[in-house]
């Protein structure tokens, strides 16, 4: 646009300079030699401005070819530049593709961590279980010492010499190759606790091999079907009845049950004998809480609560004697 308006205002210049110097000649005559004052020549002047603007023409179209040499080496900069960038992008594409699958790779392990933990406190909650199993197991154990102690009524000596020991009924080998040959007389899923002739022992079942159930025949006393609750503020009653599944007479048949709290204290327990049929001993004495194979007797027994705490769960137990 600018060479354009150029060459438009030196054609103009030209055209004017030239009709100038012909209107000069035609109107003037030449002065007297004496008279004439030096004049500057016109087309001395215009081919002065003539040289001026190619002069002028020359350095613009240096200046246009300059700039389009600028134009060319910034547009070849600016497609090196893209390409750099371009390659620069594809570079961060490939570290991001790269720092992705690191990361998916760490959240694996991390999952599978996670895993592995939870799988841990699952066992050591089974263990704490089992641990706190084992300490109930004891104190029902420990109980059943104390109700020994306190509840089973004195008898007389000479009684104590006629009288036959209780017969034994189970055999139990462990894997050491001992042989402990007794009465159960409680089990769990951890352990049992054995009466034999030498005292009360509680076996773990881990160490048991073998044992056979009715290796000794003799009486058995089981629960027949469930038996009622009833809860009071101050006492819990439980009446059922009790059956003996074994080939002999059970004698001074009694059950016992306890009650308990959420933290395993203690919150009551009571023992009473089955009502069952009359039995005259050798010694004299008589009883009315026999039961004779295959029959049944009732029971009925209260439990005091000690007040201001919760019952939260409820255990039992069956005892009896083989006399003759």
């Amino acid at each position: 646009m600018r060479f354009s308006t150029f060459l438009i205002q030196l054609f103009i210049m030209a055209m004017y300079l030239t009709s100038g110097v012909i209107a000069q000649e035609e109107a003037e005559s030449p002065a007297p030699p004496d008279t004439a004052k030096p004049e500057p020549d016109p087309v001395a002047i215009f081919k002065g401005q003539i040289e001026d603007l190619t002069k002028q023409f020359d350095d613009l179209k240096k200046s246009v070819q300059e700039s389009q040499e600028k134009q060319k080496k910034v547009e070849s900069e600016l497609k090196t530049i893209r390409g750099e960038i371009s390659g620069v992008a594809e570079l961060a594409k490939e570290e991001a593709a790269k720092v992705d699958k690191k990361i998916e790779g760490s959240l694996d392990e991390v999952g599978g961590e996670i895993e592995r933990i939870s799988g841990d406190m699952d066992e050591a909650e089974k263990s704490i279980n089992l641990f706190k199993g084992q300490i109930d197991t004891l104190k029902d154990v420990a109980q059943y010492y104390y109700l020994t102690q306190r509840k089973i009524p004195e008898i007389d000596e000479e009684i104590l010499h006629v009288l036959e020991l209780p017969e034994l009924r189970y055999k139990v080998e462990l894997k050491n190759g001992t042989i402990v040959v007794g009465d159960i007389i409680s089990e769990n899923l951890d352990l049992i606790v054995m009466q034999t002739t030498v005292g009360k022992l509680v076996i773990e079942r881990d160490f048991i091999l073998r044992y056979e159930e009715r290796f000794f025949t003799g009486p058995r006393v089981e629960f027949a079907g469930d038996y009622e609750t009833r809860q009071f503020p101050d006492r819990e009653e439980f009446i059922g009845r009790v059956k003996n599944i074994g080939e002999k007479r059970a004698d001074f048949v009694e059950v016992t049950f306890f009650l308990w709290s959420s933290t395993t204290e203690s919150v009551g327990s009571a023992t009473t004998l089955i009502d069952g049929v009359t039995t005259r001993f050798r010694t004299g004495v008589i009883s009315d809480a026999s039961i004779e194979p295959g029959g049944t007797g009732r029971f009925h027994a209260m439990v005091p609560k000690v007040p201001g705490m919760k019952v939260v769960y409820r255990t039992k137990e069956i005892k009896w004697r083989r006399y003759e």
